[in-house]
């Protein structure tokens, strides 16, 4: 796996830090003791330092909403730096650095996820104060510094919104904490973390928001900060040899701690897990020089990581060893003239020896020959072993989700809807499971039946329609279960009106009401013999006599449907079950809705038996005609119905 370059160099900041704050009271507790010779390179010093270095910088450290609008991108920086150690403690430090942190502008109105992203460079120069911890000629010199700076702040070009950005400056402040290792009388490292704080710069962009989607960088009460964390090599150009003359020979003795012996691996990580699933194991706080050789089954590795397959399901096993080498080290402080002998005065069969000198190998037996005066030696003790661990795990195999599923009403009415609800079941390796619904109608989980089309011309027989709707699980392992369960929708049958007319004080049914009657109301009511035909008789309230009116009306309509043939053949009624036909009158009454039905130029009518469209009162001298079709409801307000009298003969 690649790792964040800035987390790397986060972490590397952070040891810094740590360090040089270690190593600052470990400094000031010798001082404490009058102990200035502590462990140093030479016993010289530099008095001009001259530091190149590389680091990185991050900005809008700390700083809360002042970056919400615009902010600098992190990003490496390099420079110098010269100290002058006119002091034992004390010094200056000037320098300057140069960073590449891209300038990040939220559009006005945009979000923080989609910024504009443009070219920009900084440089910085400043003159510090610092504050050495340890004296001019130790090795390890930790440090703190602070001091003034000044920052040009330099945006790229660019054609966006014609927008002229410039380098602007501003003043700043510089502070930070560091590490010097002084390795030779002319070379050393130093590690610094460094803060910086300066007013915001303007660079020539607008300070207020225009339209949606402007740049802009306010600037008023903000403030830029960042932290930086730099290596850099020292060159010491003014060194002061402080050396003694060197004495007669020595032969010193030199005491060594035996190494550890290889030790049993600690194996981590090993647990039980799901099939195809990433298991790492590691060996805790592996042994420098140490190497570790995996086995699971036919599978190996090396390292101090492993990751075993998991695609099988099943108990397993892993063995981890390690061998090599285990050493310990000692650094003989001297000073060490030429010609100094260094040996080891405890010893044992089986080790091996290695003297370092200035970091060069120097030797491997168990004497040294100084050939150059040096304050410090090192000698490593070096032995071989192998040690061996097991480790247990299982892998839990992988099962398919399992589904139920019922559409609940089984049958609903059209225009209904229906919530749907699967129950799915996965397993501690798969979870969590996921259900969708798909089908004519399925929207998320609910069926609405107004999805489906019905045959709104024919309103006369119940209509009905299956749908097969299916729930599917999906667990995270992206399997897969399926269930289906069917619904039926159903639409009702609706009863019709129309109003047959009647001329004034007239009873009988003219060609237009018995053309309808007979060729319209008829063939439905034989074809659905559970079907009702409601007549309903009215009159016009001028209408004061025949005074039964109403009802003759009604009755006449109620032959012409369950009557039979007239004589000679020449009329023929319906002859419908007198069941199926209800009536009655309600006189005056005209609160029911009026469907009148006037005829044409193609029906012929006997004298005084036409009714005209726009005569008067001839809407209200009408039967209401009613086909109820089984299954469907009464029409509100037909009430007190009955069946139809036996007609001897069809009306003529």
């Amino acid at each position: 796996m690649k790792r964040n370059p800035e987390i790397r160099v986060s972490r590397f900041a952070a040891l810094a830090a740590t360090a040089a704050l270690a190593l600052a009271g470990t400094a000031i507790a010798q001082d404490k003791k009058d102990a200035p010779k502590a462990p140093a390179s030479t016993q010289g010093y530099s008095t001009i330092d001259v530091s190149p270095f590389l680091g990185w910088n991050w900005f809008q450290f700390g700083q809360g909403k002042n970056a919400g609008v615009h902010s600098f991108n992190n990003a490496f920086d390099f420079g110098g730096r010269v100290n002058e150690n006119f002091h034992k403690y004390l010094g200056l430090e000037e320098g300057f650095q140069e960073g590449f942190n891209g300038l990040r502008l939220v559009p006005f109105g945009g979000a923080q996820s989609n910024p504009t992203n443009l070219k920009a460079s900084n440089t910085l120069a400043y003159a510090a104060g610092v504050w050495h911890f340890a004296p001019r000629e130790a090795k390890y010199r930790p440090f703190a510094l602070v001091g003034p700076g000044y920052v040009w702040y330099r945006p790229g070009k660019t054609a966006l919104q014609n927008l002229n950005p410039k380098t602007d400056g501003r003043t700043a402040l510089v502070y930070g904490i560091g590490l010097i290792v002084n390795q030779t009388p002319k070379w050393g490292v130093r590690f610094d973390v460094r803060g910086m704080r300066s007013g915001t710069p303007s660079m020539n962009f607008p300070l207020e928001p225009g339209a949606n989607g402007s740049l802009y960088l306010p600037n008023k009460n903000y403030h830029e900060s960042s932290l930086g964390a730099s290596v850099g090599l020292v060159y010491r150009a003014k060194y002061i040899d402080t050396t003694p003359k060197p004495d007669p020979a020595k032969r010193i003795p030199v005491s060594v701690t035996a190494p550890a012996a290889v030790a049993k691996p600690v194996i981590t990580g090993a647990k039980n897990v799901c099939a195809s699933t990433d298991l790492r194991l590691a060996v805790a706080s592996p042994q420098n020089g140490v190497s570790y050789a995996w086995k699971a089954g036919s599978q190996t590795a090396t390292g101090t990581g492993f990751s075993p397959s998991t695609t099988d399901a099943g108990s397993k096993s892993v063995t981890v060893t390690a061998s090599g080498d285990t050493s310990s080290t000692v650094e003989v402080t001297g000073p060490f003239k030429k010609g100094d002998t260094l040996f080891v005065a405890n010893g044992a069969a089986g080790y091996k020896y290695q003297w370092t000198v200035n970091g060069q190998t120097a030797g491997s037996g168990s004497e040294l020959v100084i050939a150059d005066a040096v304050r410090t030696v090192s000698l490593s003790v070096t032995t071989s072993g192998s040690a061996t661990s097991d480790a247990a795990f299982v892998v839990n195999p992988l099962t398919k989700p399992t589904i139920q599923f019922a559409v609940n009403p089984t049958t609903v009415a059209y225009g209904a809807t229906v919530p749907l609800a699967a129950r799915a079941t996965g397993s501690e390796c798969t979870n969590p499971v996921t259900i969708r619904y798909s089908g004519q109608g399925v929207s998320g989980s609910t069926f609405d039946s107004k999805a489906l089309t019905f045959d709104m011309s024919n309103r006369l027989k119940m209509q009905s329609k299956v749908v097969a709707i299916t729930a599917t699980a999906t667990d995270a392992k992206n399997q897969t279960a399926t269930a289906t369960s069917n619904v039926t929708v159903t639409l009702q049958p609706v009863a019709t009106h129309q109003d047959i007319l009647f001329p004034a004080r007239g009873s009988r049914i003219n060609n237009v009401a018995k053309r309808y009657l007979l060729e319209r109301i008829a063939p439905d009511a034989k074809a659905d013999p559970q079907a009702k035909v409601i007549l309903v008789g009215h009159k016009e309230a001028s209408e004061k006599l025949p005074k039964n009116l109403d009802e003759a009306r009604a009755t006449n309509a109620a032959a012409v449907l369950t009557a039979g043939a007239l004589a000679k053949g020449k009329v023929v009624c319906a002859n419908l079950d007198l069941s199926q036909v209800q009536m009655k009158a309600v006189g005056t009454d005209q609160a029911a809705e009026k469907k009148p039905l006037f005829g044409d130029a193609s029906v012929k009518e006997l004298p005084g038996q036409a009714v005209k469209e726009g005569t008067k009162g001839a809407e209200d001298r009408r039967v209401e005609v009613w086909f109820v079709p089984s299954g469907a409801e009464m029409p509100a307000g037909l009430n007190g119905l009955k069946t139809a009298v036996a007609s001897k003969a069809c009306p003529k």
